[in-house]
């Protein structure tokens, strides 16, 4: 449902902040390694893509199943 959808929605965008909240922003301290930096970096990528993806669902594609 539709309902569940949301609650799903908000529930990843949760678990997403609380990983934020573990990598300060994703910004790795000045002596992390390449590999950790990379590891950010790629975090970071899937948070901003997964909010990208939630949003068009939320704005386009939710409202043209209720309409």
């Amino acid at each position: 449902s539709l309902a569940q959808c949301h609650h799903d929605h908000e529930q990843l965008l949760a678990a997403l902040d609380r990983i934020r909240g573990y990598l300060q922003s994703y910004v790795p301290p000045e002596e992390a390694c390449n590999t950790y930096r990379v590891l950010n970096e790629g975090l970071y990528e899937v948070q901003q893509n997964v909010a990208r993806c939630l949003s068009e669902e939320d704005e386009v594609l939710f409202p043209r199943i209720v309409g």
